[in-house]
């Protein structure tokens, strides 16, 4: 890359935080214009500093992740955002990219593939985990988290989505 990368990390751990500011920092090409630890900051974080991209965590405080990427691709749609998260759910990344973000990472890989995923996504492309991309992830109900358990329908809903679908009426539903 040869312009500098303007980055915001959003993550509610603080090792994590730092972690990632020294990898990003290491690898060259990007500069990390901040650090946020609560979904609630996180829009007044970007709003001051301007990144060109925010690396975002599904799980945080006071405002969940999906909730924060719907509202900086809403107001600043111009920011890419990759998603960095531990959740190898489908269901989840599904809604992320549908919520508007450039990619979805998985924690559990390592700092080339981040590195990777930051460049790709400042490239316009796309990027999914290799274990997202291939549909290696386990369904609703393998976490038990309270983030998790909100983002999920129950089997019912699932099976009124369904019917749905398949014009059923609400009295042949019920």
């Amino acid at each position: 890359m040869t312009n500098c990368c303007r980055i915001v990390i959003a993550d509610d751990h603080q090792i994590i935080l730092d972690g990632l500011r020294n990898i990003i920092h290491a690898a060259g090409g990007f500069e990390v214009t901040g650090t946020v630890g609560d979904g609630r900051a996180v829009i007044s974080m970007v709003a001051t500093t301007r990144p060109d991209l925010l690396l975002l965590d599904l799980n945080l405080p006071g405002k969940d992740g999906l909730v924060v990427l719907e509202e900086v691709k809403v107001r600043f749609p111009r920011i890419r955002v990759l998603i960095l998260t531990s959740y190898h759910s489908m269901e989840l990344a599904g809604k992320a990219l549908d919520l508007g973000a450039d990619g979805y990472l998985l924690k559990d890989h390592g700092k080339a593939e981040l590195i990777d995923a930051l460049q790709q996504v400042m490239a316009g492309v796309q990027y999914l985990s290799d274990k997202i991309s291939r549909h290696l992830t386990p369904g609703p109900g393998f976490f038990s988290d309270a983030f998790q358990q909100k983002h999920f329908l129950t089997d019912r809903e699932t099976e009124i989505l369904r019917l749905i679908a398949q014009s059923f009426s609400n009295r042949e539903i019920a």
